[in-house]
């Protein structure tokens, strides 16, 4: 079998990247799986030509050790068709498969230029079989707008699953059809595959707090403190601007494999980031996550299926909650419910497309 996806795979984030590979890897035990390599501009210069090229002047080396990062791990982990830059190149390739898949993160969340763009909703595919994924809307209640632009494609999509709980509700009460709810593709992958993709001792020599996609906060600073108190070095990951903490080291080039080690090897991590969130469950991590204050439902969704809610923040640190143990055989009991449904959902399909054949 012959299967395309499409997805946020080349963004500059780790998440993106790792999502995309975990569900090709998980789908090509059924055949040849490619994923389109689709990269608008909106992509390329997250949404503002002119912010890009500043960044690009100010932080050129950096910038630049990223980008060879992130080309690195597409290069060594990624089966990829030819880069398409528009949409009508997309459109003209006619491109050819058994199966289309439409591929995890936000990419139907209207709030991001993926969310308008047709691509995502696999519109240049004529007369093949289109499924989704843990194709995610990100929040936890959908304004009209946004349904109207999932619901004039939807009729196309054989079987529609998603990353989030409301989400499937809300699309099934919409769509008037069956709305499977399915795991982040990372979790379709036994830890093994990510241990095999990084080094087997830390980056650091001190043990440390990762600190991910956690902007400037009275709670972010209150538990730096807390954590530096506790003898732990502040580790922060991404972006260029150190002032959003008090860290002793910001890796500001951070790619794929560097973000899996920090979080492997950190005593805690500190993230607003769903996919950050979901790592510290497959390595077992200590975590907190700041509930950031839109399109946080993928994050709650994913605490309340493992019965971590305790481990979120939304206006003030609990100390008694955060230092209390977790419990990762009643965690890895819940997910492995959660993952079996989901790769239930994607062996049906991909069973019955195979009949068909």
């Amino acid at each position: 079998m012959e299967i395309k996806i499409i997805t946020l795979h080349s963004l500059f984030n780790p998440g993106s990247a790792f999502q995309a590979f975990a569900l090709q890897h998980y789908l090509s035990k059924n055949g040849d799986v490619q994923i389109i390599d689709y990269r608008p501009a909106y992509s390329r210069y997250g949404g503002s030509f002119f912010k890009a090229f500043i960044k690009k002047l100010l932080y050129f080396r950096l910038r630049k050790n990223q980008s060879e990062k992130f080309e690195a791990f597409m290069k060594n982990y990624m089966n990829l068709t030819k880069t398409f830059y528009t949409y009508k190149s997309l459109c003209k390739a006619n491109l050819k498969a058994d199966l289309f898949v439409t591929g995890s993160d936000q990419l139907w969340n209207t709030d991001y230029p993926c969310g308008k763009d047709n691509a995502f909703y696999l519109d240049f595919v004529k007369n093949v079989k289109k499924i989704s994924y843990s194709t995610s809307v990100g929040k936890k209640h959908i304004e009209e707008e946004n349904l109207k632009k999932i619901k004039s494609f939807s009729d196309d999509f054989s079987s529609i699953a998603v990353r989030e709980k409301d989400t499937a509700v809300q699309l099934g009460e919409k769509l008037k059809r069956n709305v499977e709810w399915v795991c982040d593709p990372v979790f379709l992958l036994d830890r093994d595959v990510y241990d095999s993709m990084i080094a087997q001792k830390p980056m650091f020599d001190k043990p440390y707090a990762f600190v991910y996609l956690s902007p400037k906060s009275p709670m972010l600073d209150t538990l730096i403190k807390y954590y530096r108190f506790k003898g732990l070095m502040i580790v922060l990951g991404g972006g260029y601007n150190k002032s959003r903490c008090d860290c002793d080291v910001h890796l500001k080039d951070m790619g794929p494999i560097d973000f899996l080690n920090c979080i492997k090897f950190a005593k805690v991590i500190i993230s607003t980031s769903f996919h950050a969130t979901a790592f510290c469950h497959i390595f077992h991590k200590d975590f907190i996550t700041i509930l950031p204050p839109k399109n946080g439902e993928r994050v709650v969704s994913l605490l309340e299926q493992t019965n971590l809610m305790s481990r979120s923040l939304i206006e003030r640190v609990d100390f008694d909650a955060i230092q209390k143990p977790i419990d990762w055989d009643d965690v890895d009991r819940k997910l492995s419910e959660y993952t079996d449904v989901s790769k239930d959902y994607l062996d049906r399909v991909l069973n019955f497309n195979k009949r068909m054949m």
